[in-house]
């Protein structure tokens, strides 16, 4: 068991003051957008300041004072940053249930559903192209604090079938239909 353990393992430490990766979790929260581009998903954020050693295996890293998170995090889920020394600290993303969790950067439009609004959402740091349909009311629970555009649900002038389909439909006359028919 020690050999096979000696073959799998890596010796990492780090001194007061390096910068480290952090690596928060490895899958992606799949309740606000889907599993399918986890992969593609960053796994690692930061970089942060190491503060202190905590024993062999624990640091406490410098996060932002509104971090709702636990600063000291064992060395598995650290790793070394290389290059310049950044200048200050990033945020982390928005963590709930211990996850990152993608938080939206707009809403670029809304459609009706059966039963209610879709939102097509584009989320921070991602591409275009990542953005996803999300259901109103999930979307709502998951980001209270969003505030949604009013133009997003007005259609204005027409029915459904003209916003989609760009044709603008009206009723006949009846007066100049029966005086020139």
């Amino acid at each position: 068991m020690k050999a096979h353990h000696d073959k799998t393992h890596r010796h990492v430490e780090f001194e007061v003051g390096e910068w480290v990766w952090l690596r928060l979790h490895q899958r992606a929260a799949t309740s606000i957008k889907g599993s399918s581009s986890s992969k593609l998903s960053p796994r690692y954020y930061g970089p942060f300041r190491v503060l202190e050693r905590i024993g062999t295996v624990a640091y406490r890293l410098q996060l932002l004072p509104k971090s709702r998170l636990h600063d000291v995090f064992h060395v598995v889920f650290l790793k070394k940053y290389t290059g310049d020394s950044p200048t200050n600290t990033v945020p982390l993303p928005p963590i709930v249930h211990g996850r990152a969790v993608p938080a939206p950067a707009s809403v670029l439009r809304a459609r009706p559903s059966s039963t209610s609004w879709d939102l097509l959402v584009q989320w921070q740091g991602q591409s275009d192209a990542d953005a996803t349909w999300e259901p109103l009311e999930q979307f709502k629970e998951a980001f209270p604090d969003f505030q949604l555009e009013d133009k997003l649900f007005s259609y204005g002038e027409g029915s459904v079938v003209d916003r989609f389909f760009g044709h603008k439909f009206q009723r006949r006359n009846k007066k100049a239909a029966s005086t020139s028919g």
